[in-house]
């Protein structure tokens, strides 16, 4: 899973704990926001600006559709002025059982549960992604859980990661990573078999 993607694809995998269906082999997050509390406060600071303006028009876009498909479900009357991400879960995270912004980053983060992971997990996430914090990678519940393997180069961004390892690799350089990985795991799985 990529960004918030990797989030939930962490969450569900520590949810099963040691219940994970056979099928699952694995898990690989890229960006993946662990803590939503600190990466919504990361967006509303004033270098990540153009960014939160920018998610929250097309966030603005999304629910006009959905009260044209829906009318009246959604209460869009304070929509144009909502100026921060954590703003908006407010207004919107109750229509989806949360009490509140802080009640939904608290619960729909994967950081509490990586603790309870079984299966062998990736997480690539570059230190200067100027969205989510660094300092989450650091928990313990991550950098104590041996079938967890973090990828953490200093530079590449949010999901922007750029570069090869090899001549003969193409320059998508986080993807490829998630195929070496995919790659181990399968061999993994043909021992096992045997």
């Amino acid at each position: 899973g990529f960004s918030m993607g990797g989030n939930q694809s962490l969450k569900l995998i520590g949810e099963f704990g040691g219940e994970v269906p056979r099928e699952v082999r694995g898990v690989c997050a890229i960006s993946p926001p662990i803590d939503l509390e600190s990466c919504s406060r990361s967006i509303m600071q004033s270098e990540n600006r153009l960014y939160e303006a920018r998610f929250l028009r097309s966030l603005r876009r999304t629910m006009r559709e959905r009260d044209r498909l829906f009318p009246g479900r959604y209460d869009l009357s304070g929509l144009d002025e909502i100026r921060h991400l954590w703003d908006w879960d407010d207004w919107f995270q109750p229509v989806n059982g949360f009490r509140n912004a802080l009640d939904y980053y608290q619960r729909a983060s994967s950081l509490p549960l990586l603790a309870s992971i079984r299966v062998p997990a990736l997480i690539v996430h570059a230190q200067d992604d100027p969205f989510i914090p660094f300092e989450p990678f650091g928990d313990e519940r991550l950098q104590g859980n041996r079938v967890i393997r973090l990828l953490a180069p200093r530079h590449g961004g949010h999901v922007a990661f750029w570069g090869s390892r090899r001549p003969d690799e193409d320059r998508a350089w986080a993807e490829n990573r998630a195929v070496e990985f995919c790659r181990e795991l399968s061999c993994l799985a043909k021992i096992d078999r045997h």
